[in-house]
């Protein structure tokens, strides 16, 4: 094999969050539904030269491993309350670089990323003084063969990621303990964005870095997991200093669907002994597993004095089924409402 060629989209470390054995770990497919009892972590969640070159994978190591430290703290002290603001910032860019750099969200981004390269094709061919009618028609006319490059698309996405994060270091932040008998499972996406208090609103993005009502969500370990939220649009109810304590199994496997809806192609989880009960949450939310890409591009026009202007916005849309957790309160806004500033949002009113 190729040096650096098997480039891992969720890190080797992770997996061993979980891992009984540190080698192996047991997978439900997302599509079939089938159940492997033991895989190798080696060969999960990775794709041949993923990121590009060695010298790329080697950056993107580099960049990780500059997180595993903190993410190992907060594992091992169970709690948020001993580490620096410099620490949660570290924590806070795992979370978003891990959510950004997955299968699942290359395939979400296609579209839009298509639709980008096209309509810049297209606007360079227009404005060409050098082409003749006939070949403007000609290389227009080929427009539908146009398709973006993956990779430096997530590659810029990545790096976004990692600068936005210091945008979500107002979120309080909950260490999630699972008492239950089930454990917490994880996919080859594990870091879950949702906005239930904006899930009315359809039209536009609501999982923006800035939005009111953001949460971000990621599994540490089959007992334990974070949970950042905005503290002006939802309460904790059972949350002491930082650490919930979830004896519920409803909010268990609330949180393992999650995973199931977020993945591209596998679920992971330590005990082969859940995967009856793991087919029964993939079986609840088996219809919604349609594959389709959640990335949206809505295009309108917009007048601009007295001329009118094409304009289009692209965002990310939820998840198809929204989490219903016993222990988060909060007050649905109606689909028409425009929150988009945290800085202007009291959990009330709009300033």
């Amino acid at each position: 094999m190729a040096d650096k060629e098997n480039q891992h989209f969720v890190p080797q470390y992770y997996f061993r969050f979980f891992s009984n054995d540190q080698k192996s770990i047991s997978l439900l497919n997302k599509r079939a539904g089938n159940i492997v009892k033991t895989a190798s972590i080696k060969g999960q969640a990775s794709k041949s030269f993923f990121y590009g070159d060695a010298d790329v994978e080697n950056n993107i190591t580099e960049i990780e491993s500059s997180f595993i430290a903190d993410l190992r703290k907060v594992k091992r002290e169970k709690s948020f309350g001993s580490l620096s603001d410099e620490e949660v910032l570290s924590v806070i860019r795992a979370v978003l670089f891990q959510w950004s750099r997955t299968l699942a969200k290359r395939i979400d981004g296609k579209r839009q990323q298509d639709y980008l390269i096209k309509l810049m094709a297209e606007v360079s061919i227009n404005n060409s003084k050098n082409l003749s009618p006939s070949d403007r028609d000609e290389l227009l006319s080929m427009l539908d063969y146009v398709v973006a490059d993956p990779i430096p698309f997530q590659g810029l996405g990545m790096t976004l990621a990692i600068t936005q994060a210091e945008y979500l270091m107002d979120l309080e932040r909950v260490v999630i303990k699972n008492r239950t008998k089930y454990p917490f499972i994880f996919s080859d996406a594990p870091a879950v964005l949702i906005n239930p208090m904006q899930q009315k609103v359809r039209d536009r993005g609501v999982l923006g870095m800035l939005t009111p009502g953001i949460i971000a969500l990621l599994p540490l370990g089959p007992r334990l997991a974070i949970m950042l939220y905005d503290g002006n649009s939802y309460k904790v109810r059972g949350e002491t200093k930082g650490v919930l304590n979830l004896r519920a199994l409803a909010d268990v496997d609330e949180l393992n669907k999650l995973q199931i809806q977020n993945s591209a192609m596998a679920v992971y989880f330590n005990d082969y002994a859940f995967s009856g009960h793991l087919l029964k949450l993939w079986g609840a939310v088996k219809k919604h597993l349609n594959g389709t890409p959640k990335g949206m591009i809505e295009e309108g026009a917009l007048l601009d004095g007295d001329e009118q202007r094409e304009i289009f916005h692209i965002y990310d849309k939820q998840l198809p089924v929204m989490p219903k957790f016993s222990f988060l309160n909060y007050e649905e806004v109606e689909a028409c409402s425009y929150l988009i500033d945290r800085n202007r949002w009291d959990g009330s009113s709009y300033y």
